[in-house]
């Protein structure tokens, strides 16, 4: 249903505002890598997936993303002063993308021998790993990238590891003691006040809560306002004045200049326009008049919304919606799997970041950042990544039909289950 959805929709953009159809060399490219995507969904899914267990096949992976990623610097084209695609005759392709799926790839890898080695040790290896890939992305330059592999990497993680409750606290630590030194930093002092105050509060819980805990929320506090300096330094001095600007634009929309807050009006301005049932197929003026700026990419929702209204654009959510729970059921039901499990919470939470971040910049809940929304965007590589995660996902249910049969009647007894 997402890919006929996403062929109307890129060929609506092609309807002219008179009323003619020029079948334009977008949508042909389109339907080329949604039906590219469709033959490796269901290749991978008749493959067994056992091989990414493998931590030589993982190492391959990994040496080919960074490979990649540093052939865009120096090879790369230079594209609205950004070098993120390699050029293949008359395709681009994106590293960045192929790295989201790397870094589920060896998380999984290396956390199903938590049985065997320390959970923090574990940690710190992935995140080792994570590091190169992060810097990489960010010279290209692509800031919001950077920051959703590390919130993918992050949030699998957190996800994977024991004991959720003592995590959540010391992530909580970490945040509210890096905020106040930022906030400090920054003059933001009722912010600071604010932070320091929910910092009190989690640190006498947590040392009154569980002795053993003490000595890791030092470490944690230590850690927090070393962040908090870091970030500090990184506002200062490593992030670009376009990074700021779209930051302050978010934060402080009405004393930002009219212009650094264009694209997200002009979104809202279409969605708005679509009211309830939309304009109708191929009907959208934002888009048709050039209003709406990247309205086949980054914006592509907004466009969306325009001419399906707030019902189209509901159902578009149900249907993400529908397809992620499906994939963390799967993942629960392998939750005995380690690697399994960890591959299918990882997929899911792609897709949801995704959809989040682009749902998020077009209607002004997130700062504005050139993420695609999936399969709907025009874009080979992040379609052909798509179908790549769901091939994976398909792999792992078809061969494991079994076991999840055996977790479904796992509570009924002999005869029963025999009957």
């Amino acid at each position: 249903m997402l890919s006929i959805l996403s062929l109307f929709n890129v060929l609506s953009l092609s309807i002219q505002p008179d009323g003619s159809v020029e079948i334009s060399d977008l949508f042909i490219k389109h339907l080329m890598f949604v039906v590219l995507g469709w033959v490796v969904y269901i290749s991978l899914s008749r493959v067994n997936y056992s091989v990414l267990k493998f931590k030589q096949f993982n190492v391959l992976i990994y040496i080919l993303t960074i490979g990649l990623l540093l052939a865009t610097i120096l090879w790369g084209p230079v594209i609205n002063n950004t070098q993120r695609w390699l050029i293949f005759g008359e395709f681009q392709f994106q590293p960045s993308e192929m790295a989201k799926v790397t870094i589920i790839l060896f998380t999984g890898c290396i956390f199903s021998l938590r049985n065997r080695v320390s959970e923090h040790i574990l940690f710190l290896i992935t995140f080792l790993l994570l590091l190169p890939i992060i810097a990489i992305v960010y010279v290209q330059p692509h800031g919001s990238m950077s920051f959703i592999l590390f919130l993918l990497w992050g949030l699998l993680v957190f996800s994977i590891m024991k004991n959720q409750l003592r995590n959540s606290l010391f992530l909580l630590t970490l945040f509210f003691s890096g905020s106040t030194i930022l906030a400090i930093f920054l003059g933001s002092y009722i912010y600071a006040f604010i932070s320091f105050a929910a910092l009190i509060t989690i640190t006498v819980f947590i040392y009154y809560a569980r002795e053993h805990w003490r000595k890791m929320l030092f470490v944690c506090l230590a850690v927090g306002l070393l962040i908090g300096f870091f970030s500090s330094i990184t506002w200062n001095s490593i992030l670009l004045d376009y990074q700021k600007e779209r930051i302050n634009a978010f934060f402080n929309p009405v004393e930002t200049s009219q212009d650094l807050g264009f694209n997200v009006d002009q979104s809202r301005v279409a969605i708005g326009s679509g009211q309830i049932f939309g304009k109708g197929w191929g009907f959208g003026t934002q888009s048709k008049l050039q209003f709406l700026p990247e309205y086949q990419t980054d914006f592509i929702f907004a466009a969306f919304s325009e001419e399906f209204g707030l019902v189209g654009s509901f159902s578009l959510i149900i249907l993400y919606s529908i397809l992620i729970f499906t994939i963390l059921f799967y993942a629960l039901k392998s939750l005995s799997m380690d690697f399994e499990f960890i591959i299918l919470t990882g997929i899911a939470i792609k897709i949801f970041l995704e959809v989040f971040i682009n749902v998020g910049t077009n209607t002004g809940i997130v700062p504005a950042t050139g993420i695609p929304l999936p399969l709907m965007s025009i874009g080979g590589t992040s379609i052909f990544f798509f179908f790549f995660s769901l091939g994976l996902v398909q792999s792992i249910i078809s061969n494991n039909v079994d076991k999840y049969r055996d977790v479904q009647y796992s509570h009924i007894d002999n005869d029963e289950a025999l009957i």
